[in-house]
């Protein structure tokens, strides 16, 4: 008997059925369909015995609204990843499987062999598109003789991966494939005694090793055995086995090769290998509705520019790919994956407790909060006797003693005050106070090693106590004492604490935290703002010096808004500026530092994670022309190098991941969706005092936006922003519980005049705010099942730098805009730019121009114009400095 799961009707697409979850089954027999021996392809004589009863009967591949489909012009990371394995590899058809702990199998790759041309056909010289999505990944191979569509298909809860062949032909042919058998846990752990031999059972080869716990399987229901196993122990090189494919079977076929393995014996991972056998396109049916149901039952966001759509969906998907279930350790987020090839981690393919936390910001922007949940009980469970939490865990680690004779566990100091930061960001949105009370004992533990690590007593944790934080290589590292990153995080873990303090009903901690609180600012203010210049320095050295030099790390206070961006000045000017932007990112340190190197990882590259929270930062501080920049400079990284995915890290120079970069790293995901959602959107929330807060920064062209299933609690919201000359109407729909109170506080523009306000058609008081970037109007109300804001303005003057267009390999030449201010009807920019460049700057205002110095404004229509900046004839790679008045009447 086989068992056939009872299926529902999917409105999406009716031929295609929803798959319940596996509880509700209907047991029907079904006829064994048995193949005559005589109808193979090759001849009796050859080693091997296909299985009589099995069929892979075609199913439909269906496309998907988010699917990236290329061209494979190089070889690019490709994955297709499940919470318990994975296949990591490159399209043009070289792989390697995971299922966690253990790499199963490397280096795997197809050859095409056909016998009535004599011709042998590596897959890697014909590998021609690749179709990226979420519940698999295909890749095409053509040949004038044939047609291979393999899709990778990696099941999201069972101990295993499949590759699925597609095969079109007239021709009589065979897949031949070869790879090297590993059965490795992942650094630093190790097995003995591993071997190989052929199974008949499984029709493919079986990985083991002395102790009989630890087993990899890998075969082919049609697969016939091409090479011999020595006794006890690997082969030297490749394992291999083939496919005979003929056309009449391809027509109604798939021809699927399975890996599965298991750390608790040989008969579990037999079982999980039929699972896959029995279950291929039930595998990929749950997998194409889970992706279906999460791509709408999380945050979508659709705004006028599609590549920033596209992006935002796919960094979703990114973070969610990262959730591992790991047999003995529990579920967590890893960090990122690639290949490991020769060495035996995947990448960042641990767990990581400070990537956790901060991917956590992310998690809670588009509503997955039990993702966040199950990571921290995760950190909880690994949490040190003194309160530290673990920066990082091997998968690894239930094979070796990780955490007692390693040093690499605990090795961080921001980890520990970036997990209480994370249970209060958990708590304020999803509002589960029973969780903080469960978990209260770690977060006192975490406060209580904190606090010794303020050896001398000033308020703020020390590096030199607790460990690394914003450099973890370099020469800085040896003489800092504290840096900007971990007093910044310090601090506003201590606020966090005084809220859960409240919340968990201990007084005694509140109180102890507010003094400390006002001691660490004190402390942070008179050490780390240098006033005179109004700029942030990075570190306190321990000789009581300075690193004065400008770093991302700078924007960290800023985000969190720990202080008044007006102190800040000279560093959102550096962080503009073209020492440190560039047209794919915020370099990490300037380039006019003596410690600059464009591919050190912490003193030169660009890291999308810290782009995203200095695009934040810049957004928070209404600077929002340049958060846009930085935002779209991360969004772009979906498509180069391994699409759909977020790379690590690219050089301070060219436009180009560097040679370490890790192709899936969770946090630079989370550098597109923190500066959506906490940025460009505005939107936060809090459940337990029942407050959303909607501060748009459009850019000035867009006219509408729709962000769909805002999650706070239990709790969802729409909006719909609709914005014409002078008008812009918010449409405002919550579903659930109502008794909310929404302060909605759009930017209008640079000096935009408010005429009127009305909320559900009622007239309301006009209450503005002006800053130097824009001009915001602040409403306020209570929630209703549906919500209607109209604003009347005039726009006063908005404008925006074009995206720079930019190709793999190439230098930053985009114009960057360093700084504006708007003051007594005059309008400075400062702009930078490469000589010998021409730039047109779209342009909107309702005052009339009465004089432009530095530049030429052309009219288009109305109010609208083109600000046309021009850097000289002479082409130059070296950026130049040029700035613009505007007067106006």
């Amino acid at each position: 008997k086989f068992c056939n799961y009872v299926t529902q009707f999917n409105p999406v697409n009716p031929e295609y059925p929803i798959i319940p979850d596996k509880k509700n089954r209907d047991l029907r027999p079904v006829k064994k369909i048995f193949v005559n021996p005589c109808d193979r392809l090759r001849k009796l004589s050859d080693v091997g015995v296909l299985k009589m009863s099995y069929t892979c009967k075609k199913f439909p591949i269906f496309e998907n609204e988010i699917q990236i489909d290329y061209q494979v012009a190089q070889p690019n990371y490709c994955e297709s990843a499940g919470r318990k394995g994975a296949i990591f590899g490159y399209d043009t058809g070289v792989f390697e499987t995971w299922v966690y702990p253990f790499k199963i199998v490397s280096d795997l790759k197809f050859s095409v062999n056909i016998p009535d041309k004599n011709l042998n056909i590596a897959c890697t010289e014909i590998a021609s598109r690749c179709v990226v999505r979420p519940e698999l990944t295909t890749i095409y191979f053509s040949h004038e003789l044939f047609l291979i569509k393999l899709h990778l298909l990696t099941p999201l809860h069972q101990e295993g991966s499949i590759f699925l062949f597609d095969v079109d032909t007239d021709t009589p042919l065979e897949i031949c494939l070869s790879f090297i058998p590993n059965l490795i846990p992942m650094w630093p752990a190790g097995l003995g005694g591993q071997y190989t031999l052929w199974s008949e059972e499984i029709n493919g080869y079986f990985i083991g090793e002395g102790t009989k716990k630890y087993v990899g399987l890998i075969g082919s229901p049609f697969g016939l055995k091409k090479s011999e196993t020595p006794g006890h122990q690997l082969p030297e090189g490749f394992l291999k086995f083939i496919i005979p494919v003929n056309s009449e079977q391809t027509r109604k076929t798939y021809f699927p090769i399975f890996v599965a393995g298991s750390d608790r014996g040989r008969e579990i991972a037999i079982k999980n290998y039929q699972n896959l056998e029995k279950s291929v396109r039930e595998i990929y049916l749950e997998n194409y509705n889970y992706y279906l149901q999460f791509q709408t039952k999380y945050l979508t966001f659709h705004s006028p520019d599609p590549t920033l759509n596209l992006s935002f969906e796919w960094a979703k998907i990114a973070l969610d790919k990262g959730i591992v279930e790991n047999t003995q350790l529990g579920t967590g987020l890893a960090a990122g994956f690639n290949v490991s090839g020769q060495t035996h981690r995947p990448g960042f393919g641990w767990f990581f407790g400070g990537d956790t936390c901060v991917n956590g910001f992310a998690l809670n922007c588009y509503g997955d909060f039990e993702s966040l949940k199950k990571g921290l009980t995760l950190l909880r469970k690994y949490q040190r006797e003194d309160g530290k939490i673990p920066h990082e865990i091997t998968q690894s680690a239930s094979l070796i003693k990780w955490f007692e004779e390693y040093p690499y566990c605990y090795y961080h100091a921001d980890t520990t005050p970036y997990y209480i930061i994370a249970m209060f960001d958990y708590l304020k949105y999803r509002g589960d106070l029973n969780f903080i009370k469960e978990s209260w004992e770690s977060i006192k533990k975490a406060f209580d090693y904190c606090e010794k690590s303020d050896e001398d007593g000033d308020g703020i944790m020390e590096n030199s106590a607790a460990g690394l934080a914003a450099m973890e290589v370099g020469k800085m590292i040896g003489s800092i004492k504290v840096d900007i990153y971990l007093a910044a995080v310090w601090i506003f873990a201590l606020g966090c604490l005084i809220e859960l303090s409240e919340f968990a009903g201990d007084l005694a901690l509140k109180k102890k935290c507010r003094r400390k609180l006002d001691k660490a600012t004190k402390t942070f203010e008179s050490i780390f703002i240098d006033r005179e210049n109004s700029r942030l320095k990075f570190s306190v050295l321990k000789n009581d010096g300075y690193y004065s030099d400008a770093t991302v790390w700078q924007s960290i206070p800023l985000f969190f808004r720990l202080i008044n961006p007006e102190l800040a000045t000279t560093n959102f000017k550096e962080f503009a500026s073209p020492a440190m932007n560039t047209d794919w990112g915020t370099r990490s340190l300037t380039k006019l530092s003596e410690f600059y190197d464009p591919v050190n990882y912490n003193n030169g590259a660009v890291w999308p994670f810290t782009t995203g929270f200095v695009a934040a930062a810049q957004y928070r501080s209404h600077r929002a022309i340049n958060g846009f920049q930085n935002l779209m400079a991360n969004a772009r990284l979906t498509f180069i190098d391994s699409p759909g995915w977020h790379t690590e890290l690219l050089s301070g120079e060219f436009y180009k991941p560097i040679s370490q970069s890790v192709p899936h790293q969770l946090f630079s995901a989370s550098g597109i969706i923190i500066p959506v959602v906490l940025g460009l959107l505005g939107l936060e929330c809090d459940f337990l005092k029942k407050e959303i807060k909607f501060a748009p920064h459009l850019p000035f062209q867009w006219n509408e936006l729709i962000v769909e299933n805002y999650r706070c609690g239990n709790c969802l919201f729409n909006f719909r922003l609709k914005k014409s000359n002078n008008h812009l109407k918010l449409e405002f729909a919550a579903f659930s519980q109502t008794n909310f109170s929404l302060l909605f506080s759009p930017s209008l523009g640079i000096g935009a005049r408010i005429f009127d306000v009305k909320v559900n058609g009622k007239m309301q008081k006009i209450n503005s705010e002006e800053t130097l970037y824009d001009t915001h109007c602040r409403v306020e109300c209570a929630v209703k099942e549906k919500t209607v804001i109209d604003i009347s303005y005039d726009p006063g003057i908005e404008f925006d730098i074009p995206l720079p267009e930019i190709k793999t390999g190439s230098r930053s030449q985009g114009l960057k805009l360093e700084d504006y201010q708007f003051k007594d009807k005059i309008l400075k920019m400062q702009v930078h730019a490469p000589g010998g460049k021409k730039y047109s700057i779209p342009f909107r205002t309702g005052f009339k121009i009465k004089k432009v110095l530095g530049a030429v404004m052309r009219k288009i229509e109305n109010r609208d114009y083109l600000l046309l900046i021009d850097f000289g004839n002479v082409v130059s790679v070296e950026y130049e400095r040029k700035e613009i008045v505007l007067y106006f009447v």
